[in-house]
């Protein structure tokens, strides 16, 4: 790999991985290809991508880069904080293209609306898709406007280059290098030994992955622990019968309709496991809830704010959320919130309590706030329920476990024993098979990702 100069105002700034990216990103560019960084998440991918832009910025005249929405005013940040390049947000009520801004950021909602009207007939120098998992289902909206853009150079950015199937795979890098695989539509992605080595090896130059136990020997450790609780007895029988009821429908569906029951079946185990209303009440108010994992929650971080740590606290569920504030507020606890409600400004101001140590407790859904944030003033991580994909998990833990963190990390992660969670950790190890396949070199048998009948019926048990 040829090494090119780095920008005089990061030399001291990057780390020696970092450079390498810089360099491979550099070399790629001038040799008109396309790319995947897929470091692990929290190892500086923007801050590399950033260190690129700079170097070629003479060369270039229009960037996009492309992200969710709650990353917008951290890759502004981030330009400000390693560059003198001025970039302008897409996104908003009054949004327009500025004259002689090279650098614009848009989220992937608007460049969906917007495509035809906007982006296609626009000639971009370097598009820029950042947690492109995102767009990693082919057919969907997503996926199809960003083939639509017209660009020299593609740099796709994700700590996840898979997390549920071979088509995935496929998907992201064609994204990064249109017409990689040739015709998508022809592309087998049934699983097996050698189409996992045919991707491995025709994806090999252009995605480079490293991760924290290669390179950051200083980043302190990350401690896992999965905490089996068990039900009240009220809470038990109230499960129980959930679950002899949720069987029957099942059963007695007409087969067209037995997914949507499995579904709607599952989501209510799942959420029995967070709380469970008290016999007569028809309301969420916080005092008339059982929840197991509510007490253990409270009881723990009581012992952790005493200590003077703090704690991020992620559920999927914002009804949930409110229950555990409405606690926290009744013990005067300071905290802060992320939720898919929020404006990207209200969002910011949310992390940057956090990080000055003015709210010592964050609750953050997990889709609204598990990718892109710096989050290192935590040392401690609740994941309140176990989502079926690892790669999800991982993306919430590593807000916190990043660049930047002083404090051994650690994670727990409440488990109903006896109920659907501790179904939900068994299909996490089958996905967790996947990437090990793709990625590292290894060969062991792999689940494809797809969840069938079979594994419905082992989740209910």
């Amino acid at each position: 790999m040829p090494k090119y100069d780095v920008p005089e105002s990061l030399k001291d700034i990057l780390r020696p991985y970092q450079v390498d990216g810089y360099n491979w990103l550099r070399f790629l560019f001038e040799n008109k290809l396309g790319a995947c960084l897929a470091d692990d998440m929290g190892l500086g991918k923007t801050l590399q991508t950033i260190a690129f832009l700079t170097s070629v910025y003479d060369k270039i005249d229009h960037v996009l880069i492309v992200c969710p929405v709650t990353i917008l005013m951290n890759w502004e940040a981030e330009f400000k904080k390693f560059s003198n390049i001025d970039v302008q947000i897409y996104h908003g009520g009054e949004r327009e293209f500025k004259e002689g801004t090279k650098i614009t950021l848009t989220s992937y909602g608007v460049m969906k609306r917007e495509i035809d009207e906007t982006f296609a007939d626009k000639n971009f120098d370097i598009v820029i898709l950042d947690e492109v998992q995102h767009l990693k289902n082919i057919r969907s909206m997503g996926a199809y406007a960003a083939r639509k853009i017209k660009a020299n150079y593609r740099i796709c950015l994700t700590g996840t280059p898979v997390e549920n199937d071979l088509a995935e795979f496929y998907n992201i890098l064609d994204l990064s290098i249109p017409g990689i695989w040739g015709d998508l539509q022809f592309i087998r992605t049934s699983s097996n030994k050698k189409s996992r080595l045919l991707a491995r090896k025709t994806a090999a130059p252009f995605i480079l992955r490293r991760t924290k136990g290669q390179v950051l020997t200083d980043l302190p450790p990350k401690i896992e622990n999965n905490v089996v609780l068990n039900f009240t007895e009220h809470e038990d029988a109230d499960y129980k019968a959930s679950l002899v009821r949720i069987k029957n429908k099942i059963q007695n569906a007409p087969s067209k309709k037995k997914y949507g029951e499995i579904l709607r079946g599952l989501l209510e185990l799942r959420q029995k496991c967070l709380w469970q209303r008290r016999t007569g009440e028809m309301t969420f108010r916080a005092s008339m809830v059982d929840s197991t994992k509510v007490q253990f929650l409270m009881e723990t971080l009581e012992q952790i704010l005493e200590e003077g740590h703090q704690a991020i606290i992620f559920s999927q569920f914002t009804t949930y959320l409110d229950i555990i504030q409405k606690i926290i507020h009744e013990r005067h606890w300071k905290m802060a919130r992320i939720d898919g409600t929020q404006t990207v400004k209200k969002r910011q101001s949310q992390v940057e309590l956090f990080q000055a140590g003015k709210a010592p407790v964050f609750l953050i859904s997990l889709k609204a706030g598990g990718v892109g944030l710096n989050l290192t003033a935590a040392s401690y991580v609740f994941i309140m329920d176990p989502w079926w994909n690892p790669a999800v998990e991982s993306q919430a833990i590593d807000r916190a476990h990043r660049i930047g963190q002083q404090n051994t990390l650690t994670v727990y992660k409440p488990i109903i024993k006896g109920t659907v969670e501790e179904k939900v950790l068994e299909l996490q190890a089958m996905k967790r098979e996947l990437f090990k396949d793709l990625l590292p070199d290894d060969d062991e048998s792999l689940f494809t990702g797809k969840l069938t009948m079979l594994d419905f019926e082992s989740l209910l048990g």
